[in-house]
Formats: structure tokens, C-alpha cells, sequence
């Protein structure tokens, strides 16, 4: 079992195999459920307090792998845009059904980086049931690393028969869908601000040949 100032040593050379070249600081919180990744410039991962002694280290390893894997994709700041995307179009659920696709899509990417750094498909998916349970014994819901409700299933099915689930007819016409109705609110945004600025050139042109007039007759 290795100490916690072993582990902050070994971020580093984990950094170092996944292409960080970043300062990652790794630091333990009562007030976390699960791994998080904190910061875009100087990014922190926190995990949650006791995790560092409750697995296995080959797993713990699969644990800071994948969210290494996040801070070089730069996935904090995606994240913020994606979460502004879908405030301001929080009427539109293609787009938001294409959210979730990408935040799954995220996970993946992030899971076969890990995988290439591991080697063992056998640590990783132990790495995730571990956590899996380790959440529910700590009544913690599951969600980030293991995934949400369904999605632990269908990475550990993806990892194993090493196969990406395309979608189907319904799911193709649902993002069309959301795509199309995304583009009409995005032209009709540009089409009205165009308006509004043409307008009031209008405006200021009239403002000013009524101004020349009257200096003339005065």
C-alpha cells in the first residue's frame, strides 16, 4: 500500500506516459463523492478521502490514468461550454440528447488512453467494479469514473468486445433533428441582429440628413 506523498510521486510519472505536461496536483476531500478534475491551468485532482487506501494500487493507477486522460483532452473547459450550451438551449432536446452522447463519448476516449497505459483490460474493468462497489458501500451514488446507473454496463461490454456503439435510425433522426432545429435558432439570432443593426444605421443616416437640412434653411 503505497503512502500519499508515494502517490503524489507517482502522479508524476503517470503524467509523464499519458503527455501531461502540466503541474496535476492530487489531493484527498471529505467533501467529494468521486474523482474530480479541478482547474484548467492548473489543474487538481481530488479524490474522495480514503479511496487512496480502500484499492488496490494497479487500480488506483487506472483511476488517475483516466483522469489524466481528461486534464490532455482538456476536458474542464469543454465541459464549461457544453454546460453554457445547454443553459442558453435548454429547449432543445436534440441538443441535449447530443450532450449526453458526448459527455459518453468523453468517458470512451478517456477509458482507451487508460487502456493503452495499463495494458490489461482485466485491471481496468476491476478498476471500475472496484469503484462501483466501493461507492456503494460508502452510499455514495453512482456516477463520474464507474459511470451513471446503465453506463457501467455498457463501458465494461465496450472494453471487452472492444466495440463502439453506433446509433441507430431513431437516434440519426433525433440528431438531425436537433441539428436542424439548432441551425434555424442560430440563423434567425444572426438574421435578427443583422436587422437591428441595419436598422439603426437607417436611423442614424435620417438623423443626420434631417440635421444637414435644418442647418441649411437656418
Amino acid at each position: 500500500m503505497c503512502s500519499r506523498e508515494e502517490w503524489r510521486s507517482r502522479l508524476q510519472q503517470l503524467c509523464e506516459a499519458v503527455g501531461v505536461t502540466k503541474s496535476v496536483r492530487l489531493l484527498e476531500s471529505a467533501f467529494v463523492k468521486v474523482p474530480v478534475v479541478a482547474g484548467h491551468l492548473k489543474p487538481v485532482i481530488l479524490m474522495p478521502a480514503g479511496l487512496l487506501a480502500g484499492l488496490p494500487a494497479q487500480q488506483i493507477e487506472a483511476v488517475l490514468l483516466h483522469e489524466l486522460a481528461h486534464i490532455r483532452r482538456h476536458d474542464y473547459i469543454v465541459n464549461l461550454l457544453q454546460v453554457c450550451c445547454e443553459t442558453v438551449f435548454f429547449f432543445n432536446p436534440g441538443l441535449l440528447w447530443i450532450s449526453v452522447l458526448l459527455r459518453d463519448e468523453r468517458e470512451h476516449c478517456c477509458d482507451d488512453i487508460a487502456l493503452q497505459q495499463t495494458g490489461s483490460k482485466k485491471t481496468f474493468i476491476e478498476a471500475l467494479i472496484s469503484f462501483k462497489e466501493y461507492t456503494l458501500s460508502a452510499q455514495y451514488p453512482a456516477v463520474a469514473f464507474p459511470g451513471r446507473k446503465n453506463q457501467l454496463l455498457q463501458r465494461v461490454s465496450r472494453i471487452i468486445n472492444n466495440r463502439h456503439q453506433s446509433m441507430g435510425t431513431a437516434e440519426k433522426v433525433c440528431f438531425f433533428t436537433g441539428m436542424a432545429m439548432l441551425s434555424v435558432v442560430l440563423s434567425t439570432a444572426a438574421i435578427t441582429q443583422l436587422g437591428r443593426h441595419t436598422n439603426l444605421k437607417i436611423i442614424r443616416l435620417m438623423c443626420l440628413q434631417k440635421a444637414k437640412i435644418s442647418s441649411y434653411f437656418l
